[in-house]
């Protein structure tokens, strides 16, 4: 049983997880200094600090291991979070933080608006809490798939576009970070709907011509690769040359034939 005098010792946690439903959750360096004015404007003792780019459906998580294994180790008594979701979107995560509080192992979860500690009234909230985050994690899941398997039904590629192709969403607008003016230009000349998908007007004329070129047999990959490294094929956050294993399934996939597989129930 820890001491109630002694001063709280807490481990920070983030996380943010490309999942829907973190859509609206800051970002890692923006839950830190959230973080920190709040430790500072409350004197909290922060003894660690643990951040993960992960989502929390699936029991499992590195840090959140570590995290866990410090509290349990006698380092830290208390864990500091942006919000309740950013600990567990699944029950034995939960469960293992609700059974820590009820052991005492773990004196307090804290949030900048809320403090969660060994009280049945607080300890029957929190698995209210984490049973919500799973309850949206479930229902987000279960949207993906029904959307998914209803681009399939229509034939209709339900992942990210291709090499030499272009994400397009329901206003006819390039998708994300693969928009560039000139490629929009480009595709408003053509004068019909788009499609979900599209050839990508710059890229696509580049990766016919590499396809046939590797279909000859007369260049080695390393020289294609060497070549489209030129024209701005590289790797999306890298920005650095694609790697051998990442280039040769690229010249491999069913795609470009038009074919994809996909199950629909």
């Amino acid at each position: 049983m820890q001491n109630k005098d002694k001063k709280i010792r807490y481990v920070v946690y983030r996380r943010k997880s490309s999942d829907s439903e973190d859509r609206q959750i800051l970002s890692l360096d923006s839950q830190k200094r959230e973080l920190e004015v709040f430790a500072k404007k409350e004197s909290l003792k922060i003894v660690g600090d643990f951040q993960e780019s992960q989502s929390a459906y699936k029991h499992g998580r590195e840090e959140f291991a570590k995290v866990i294994k410090m509290i349990r180790d006698g380092k830290a008594d208390g864990v500091l979070v942006y919000h309740i979701s950013r600990l567990a979107r699944n029950m034995t995560d939960g469960g293992i933080i609700i059974d820590m509080l009820k052991d005492e192992i773990l004196q307090e979860v804290r949030t900048p608006s809320e403090i969660y500690a060994k009280n049945s009234g607080q300890e029957f909230f929190l698995a209210l809490q984490f049973a919500m985050s799973k309850k949206s994690s479930d229902d987000t899941s279960e949207f993906v798939r029904r959307d998914l398997q209803a681009k399939i039904l229509k034939g209709e590629y339900p992942g990210f576009a291709a090499l030499g192709y272009l994400n397009m969403d329901r206003d006819g607008k390039i998708s994300g970070k693969q928009y560039k003016f000139e490629k929009q230009e480009a595709l408003a000349k053509l004068g019909r709907p788009l499609k979900r998908i599209e050839q990508d007007p710059i890229m696509a004329p580049l990766i016919r011509e590499l396809f046939e070129m590797y279909g000859s047999g007369q260049y080695t990959l390393n020289y294609l690769r060497e070549m489209t490294a030129g024209w701005g094929l590289v790797g999306e956050r890298s920005k650095k040359k694609l790697s051998m294993i990442t280039y040769t399934a690229s010249l491999k996939i069913l795609f470009i034939t038009g074919r994809f597989f996909g199950k629909a129930q």
